[in-house]
């Protein structure tokens, strides 16, 4: 009877590496495909966290910023942040990189095909770089003395006094803007002396802006009234002797 009892305590302490020798190849794979699916599945959420939650929401909570209702206007010390408008079509239009490159790490992980599966994960590596280096977040701050335009991790930072002329646009090209609603910001002669956002709080933006830079306000236009040569004399331009 000891001896009995004691084979079938073998028996049943071994049962789980028996079971595992007794599954088919195809078993066993599928097995593997669904741990890996399992292990992505885990990893995801937190790749594209990045872009939903970035850096400069961090370093604001940290140095007491307050977001105002609405969470369209970030104030952070000296500077007030307003987030770009989004337009309607454009927003799918952005989940189809992400949502392709997942599809396709997905398939890949399911395979089990290792080239597959690193051109899936460089898919989606390539993805993350361009949303978080040029495109999440995309802001607008105005500081004391400074306009500063946030787009990923870039960051242009153009003089307040500089500012000539703010007025509305839809031109189509290329800018640090989510939305067709943009403001071209001229601050120069030139091409290169001028670009185009589009704050979701269009109206307060171009208070607060033409309240800092000292622009005089005309609807939704901001102008510089042109400075005297000659202060309190009254004329405009170079004096005639």
């Amino acid at each position: 009877m000891v001896e009995h009892r004691t084979e079938n305590a073998g028996v049943a302490g071994s049962s789980p590496a028996l079971t595992i020798l007794s599954q088919s190849p195809s078993q066993t794979r599928r097995g593997g495909r669904e741990a890996k699916l399992g292990r992505l599945a885990r990893f995801l959420p937190g790749f594209f966290h990045v872009a939903a939650h970035p850096p400069v929401n961090r370093r604001t909570h940290r140095t007491g910023g307050l977001i105002e209702p609405g969470g369209l206007i970030v104030r952070n010390g000296s500077i007030r942040w307003y987030k770009s408008k989004i337009d309607w079509w454009l927003a799918p239009l952005l989940m189809i990189p992400p949502i392709a490159t997942l599809g396709i790490t997905a398939a890949a992980f399911w395979r089990g095909n290792g080239s597959e599966i690193a051109v899936g994960c460089g898919a989606m590596l390539w993805v993350l770089i361009v949303y978080v280096g040029v495109v999440f977040p995309m802001r607008y701050g105005i500081g004391d003395a400074r306009l500063t335009i946030r787009f990923g991790l870039c960051r242009q930072r153009i003089p307040l006094a500089e500012i000539r002329a703010v007025y509305p646009t839809r031109n189509p090209l290329s800018s640090p803007a989510l939305s067709l609603d943009r403001l071209h910001v001229r601050f120069g002669e030139g091409f290169f002396k001028s670009v185009m956002i589009s704050p979701a709080e269009r109206d307060e933006f171009l208070r607060h802006l033409a309240s800092a830079a000292a622009l005089r306000q005309d609807g939704d236009r901001l102008t510089r009234d042109p400075v005297p040569a000659n202060p309190g004399s009254g004329t405009v331009g170079p004096s005639v002797s």
